[in-house]
């Protein structure tokens, strides 16, 4: 379905792309789209895409910590088996640390003093909380800290095959 369809080019093939599949429908841009969930494209649409994202799980924990007063057990379980799995495939796929700090920033101030009743962690017993449980953590992962590891390992990972299709 070509309406469905997104071409990413580089700008400087813009005009030629446009003229090439202009009468076929199928979309196209120099910025970027989402491709399986993760940004594609230039630099500034990749950031934006992942402001927006981490706007809107920021506004999800938000609405978890309110949870985390009355149901604290369902409340972790939701945050360890539901909101670390959006952010880690984003974690894998795109380089914005900064803005991973801002969640990071949303799990300290707001949803680990509402599950516990108590105030902020400071770093080491934050560190302590992110561990798993068989370590005697929580298993309350620090986006900001995992990020680095799991950008580090996709790239690894996916690196023979991106050399392959720098190549063509």
């Amino acid at each position: 379905n070509a309406v469905k369809t997104w071409l990413v080019v580089k700008q400087d093939q813009l005009a030629f792309a446009e003229e090439l599949f202009a009468n076929i429908g199928v979309q196209i841009t120099a910025d970027g789209h989402r491709l399986l969930g993760a940004p594609v494209g230039s630099e500034d649409f990749c950031k934006g895409y992942v402001a927006a994202k981490v706007t809107k799980w920021r506004k999800e924990l938000e609405a978890l910590a309110a949870v985390a007063k009355t149901q604290p057990h369902a409340a972790h379980a939701a945050y360890v088996h539901g909101f670390t799995g959006k952010w880690t495939f984003l974690a894998r796929t795109s380089d914005t640390a900064e803005q991973f700090n801002e969640l990071e920033d949303t799990v300290r101030k707001k949803f680990i003093p509402q599950l516990t009743g108590q105030s902020a962690p400071d770093d080491d017993v934050r560190r302590l909380m992110a561990l798993p449980a068989r370590l005697g953590g929580l298993g309350l992962i620090n986006p900001a800290a995992s990020l680095e590891h799991e950008l580090s390992r996709s790239t690894e990972v996916c690196s023979p095959l991106t050399a392959l299709i720098q190549q063509q």
